[in-house]
């Protein structure tokens, strides 16, 4: 079970956390490879060579929407590393965002709302401030302060929330195993996989009628092998997700 720590940040002024560097990592990485695959998709429609589309602007529009969308995600991603901050004081939690501030002071916080997706939302009389601590570097360290320096009868869902962030033997085990399998398999597997044939079969679609098992094949076939390479991509980094002292994402 945890024991909260009293005062841990109190000896401090201030203390300022940031995003880490996943944060970073794939904000920059969104915004470099849909900034490229946007200008090669949109330049390669709107040459079309071949003449073989038989809409190119409406697919150009569709693909450099989707991409600048994309782009802009990872820009907004790369600048709240650099500029956004959640900074505590022994009576007070201010975070500075890209666009606004806001603070709220602890003692007028009437209700702590501990999320299962790794955030907690401060209430306080017309203020609400909502913490992704999943995103922070130190995030032990705040959840250590809130936890110790809120009273215990206004924070809410805090069994779950330990359950699955506090360092605790198997459960943090079990969370970093659960979300690494998923990452690896079902994301950067499955899921991209289907996007690929996706991408592959769009062309085909805008040309001739849709043929369904041609369709539902290639997306079967790229969503499979999308899970086998996951699964041995998987076992390959097992390791690190189960280390305490990984750096991945919780």
């Amino acid at each position: 079970m945890f024991e909260p720590k009293h005062n841990q940040l109190s000896t401090e002024t201030n203390k300022a956390f940031r995003f880490g560097k996943q944060i970073l990592t794939i904000g920059i990485g969104s915004l470099v490879c849909f900034g490229m695959l946007g200008s090669i998709g949109v330049l390669a429609v709107v040459l079309d060579l071949d003449d073989s589309i038989r809409e190119p602007v409406l697919l150009a529009v569709v693909v450099g929407s989707i991409c600048t969308f994309l782009s802009l995600i990872g820009l907004y991603l790369t600048i709240s590393y650099y500029r956004q901050r959640l900074i505590i004081s022994a009576s007070s939690v201010r975070l500075v965002g890209c666009f606004q501030t806001r603070e709220v002071n602890l003692l007028e916080v009437y209700r702590a709302i501990w999320d299962t997706s790794g955030s907690i939302t401060l209430l306080a009389q017309s203020r609400r401030l909502n913490i992704p601590l999943a995103s922070y570097e130190g995030r032990i360290q705040i959840i250590q302060f809130l936890r110790a320096n809120l009273p215990v009868d206004i924070q809410v869902g805090w069994e779950k929330f330990e359950w699955r962030y506090v360092p605790n033997g198997l459960s943090l085990w079990r969370r970093r195993r659960q979300l690494g399998r998923t990452h690896f398999v079902w994301l950067e597997g499955v899921f991209l996989g289907f996007c690929i044939g996706v991408c592959l079969l769009f062309r085909e679609w805008l040309n001739r009628p849709l043929d369904c098992s041609l369709t539902v094949s290639v997306l079967l076939v790229l969503s499979v092998g999308g899970y086998l390479a996951g699964s041995y991509r998987w076992r390959k980094n097992e390791a690190a997700y189960l280390s305490l002292e990984s750096h991945q994402p919780l």
